[in-house]
């Protein structure tokens, strides 16, 4: 009886096996060639060229370089222009610098800061108070242009990870992940 299971179940099992062992084998020519050389200065090398491909292939799309352009959407360098000078300038110029602050109010502050004595020349302190309101009001529209650009800064580090090479080193894509 046992005899006669295993001759039934073998064919199976073997089946598996060999499955499998076809799908690793593809998934390691996918990898490439084994890294033959052990050492630690081997090893430092590939991934100084590592990161410095990385780097070349980030700043090809940043400069607007890369092959895979596209029609339909802007994107890479030329995203993060169009954020700056489009996007972040109109928002910079829809803040009316006057609208919240008035006449009366700078005179106030003058005086304030003048104390006692009728000052000849504008205080800093009375030039800081003012500023810093309308500074304030900037930081909206600048956050937003942040994370416009840091979002498209994402996208450029996923596009570029998600190449097969990576996939060879998921530590070092995960630690560029980490970084950004």
């Amino acid at each position: 009886i046992l005899m006669h299971h295993i001759r039934n179940t073998l064919p199976e099992i073997k089946a598996k096996i060999q499955s499998a062992l076809t799908k690793y084998q593809q998934e390691l020519l996918q990898l490439g060639d084994p890294l033959n050389d052990g050492s630690s200065s081997g090893q430092a090398n590939l991934v100084l060229n590592i990161i410095t491909e990385f780097c070349t292939e980030f700043r090809t799309i940043i400069d607007g370089n890369s092959n895979d352009l596209t029609s339909f959407e802007l994107s890479g360098g030329a995203r993060i222009s169009f954020v700056f000078h489009e996007l972040y300038s109109n928002g910079v110029k829809s803040v009316d610098p006057l609208d919240q602050i008035k006449d009366i109010d700078i005179r106030t502050i003058l005086y304030n800061s003048s104390g006692s004595s009728p000052a000849l020349f504008v205080a800093t302190t009375a030039f800081e108070v003012i500023i810093k309101k309308q500074i304030k009001r900037l930081e909206e529209p600048s956050i937003k242009c942040i994370n416009m650009v840091y979002d498209e800064l994402v996208r450029i580090l996923s596009q570029l990870l998600n190449k097969q090479f990576f996939k060879r080193f998921p530590a070092l894509k995960e630690r560029f992940y980490q970084v950004v």
